[in-house]
């Protein structure tokens, strides 16, 4: 497996602080687009920000978008997400 680039710490917080404060408004599609772009970005998401993004979706009531994410994350590299959060 190739080794990933080493990640933009400041765009990777700043993504990461985004995709809470939606989660914190339940706008779980905003914080799904956001994660999108952040890969199309070569903003590489870290099992944090996945986590933040199905916690996003959990407070939006979309139980089958934070599943979704919970496979990516999974077939991204063997992450362990934090089911706890």
């Amino acid at each position: 497996r190739p080794a990933k680039p080493a990640p933009d710490l400041d765009a990777l917080k700043m993504c990461s602080t985004a995709i809470t404060e939606y989660g914190l408004r339940s706008a779980w599609s905003k914080a799904v687009r956001l994660l999108r772009v952040m890969g199309q970005e070569q903003v590489h998401p870290d099992e944090i920000v996945y986590t933040k993004a199905m916690e996003a979706c959990r407070a939006g009531a979309r139980w089958q978008m934070a599943v979704q994410l919970l496979r990516e994350l999974r077939h991204a590299g063997g992450l362990q997400a934090n089911l706890m959060s």
